[in-house]
């Protein structure tokens, strides 16, 4: 999973885990900077790294990257839950 979910122009570092008593799994991901920077600028946004993580545009366009990418690796049931 992580290696699919890693191919996102947004991840940095990914960690994806998850159990067999749930029926979802959990990402942790850290935004790549130079993308981040670029999605502000694109948006008129002006904050830092740890601000845009709070950017719930933000969070949600890197949450479409990696659904696109797992729909093209035929990995299916992504969760749109962020926390």
């Amino acid at each position: 999973m992580e290696n699919v979910y890693q191919r996102s122009t947004y991840v940095s570092q990914i960690f994806v885990t998850g159990d067999s008593y749930n029926t979802y799994i959990v990402a942790v991901v850290v935004p790549r900077p130079d993308t981040a920077t670029a999605w502000a600028k694109s948006k008129g946004v002006s904050a830092d790294l740890q601000e845009l993580c709070k950017n719930q545009e933000f969070k949600l366009d890197i949450l479409r990257d990696l659904e696109k990418i797992a729909k093209q690796a035929k990995v299916f049931g992504v969760n749109k839950t962020l926390l």
